[in-house]
């Protein structure tokens, strides 16, 4: 995927430093490639340091990056869905809209963690589980977490701690089987 080098090596080195070299790399030259675009949402939307993060540019970014490729990538959409549903209850409809698109384009176990933050943060927490059981299921220890965490917020803390050991249990063979892909989520990049 052309995105993987830009992600791995956001994800090495995520500190603000690191962030606010990109970010220079970007703004003095302009993207003129799709992954120079995802390259500075990744920056504008986790950029820690600066007050007032402009998710909105992000979203802008991402989408210029999805249609350089002509809409082919789920996890751009699933960047675009992240960043609206961080902007608020007002860009929430449009972020299932692009989890939607995610969905049809390729149905990955982290389109299924998006469908269940999506749910979290309307309040739906039965079908926000379903989802994290279905990425779990996929072999994502992101599900174990986001399910045991929901059912902390429902007040059913033994079902938590049962979700919890399973993790425990069940991490290290996902860890050995599936590799860095157990470790992929909505959240991350």
């Amino acid at each position: 995927m052309m995105f993987a080098e830009a992600r791995k090596r956001l994800q090495e080195q995520r500190n603000a430093a690191c962030l606010e070299a990109y970010r220079k790399e970007v703004k003095d030259n302009r993207p003129t490639t799709a992954q120079g675009y995802y390259l500075k949402g990744l920056v504008l939307e986790y950029d820690v340091e600066r007050e007032g993060t402009s998710l909105v540019e992000a979203v802008e970014c991402y989408r210029m990056a999805s249609h350089m490729i002509h809409n082919t990538d789920e996890y751009l959409f699933l960047s675009i869905a992240r960043a609206l549903l961080k902007q608020g209850p007002e860009c929430r409809p449009a972020s299932l809209t692009y989890i939607r698109q995610a969905s049809a384009t390729r149905h990955t176990p982290e389109v299924d963690l998006a469908f269940a933050r999506y749910f979290e943060i309307g309040g739906d927490f039965g079908q926000a589980r379903k989802h994290c059981i279905k990425a779990a299921i996929k072999g994502r220890v992101a599900g174990f977490f986001e399910l045991a965490s929901l059912l902390r917020q429902e007040n059913r803390k033994l079902q938590a701690f049962a979700v919890d050991v399973v993790r425990l249990l069940a991490g290290p063979f996902l860890a050995l089987v599936l590799g860095a892909k157990s470790r992929k989520s909505f959240d991350g990049y």
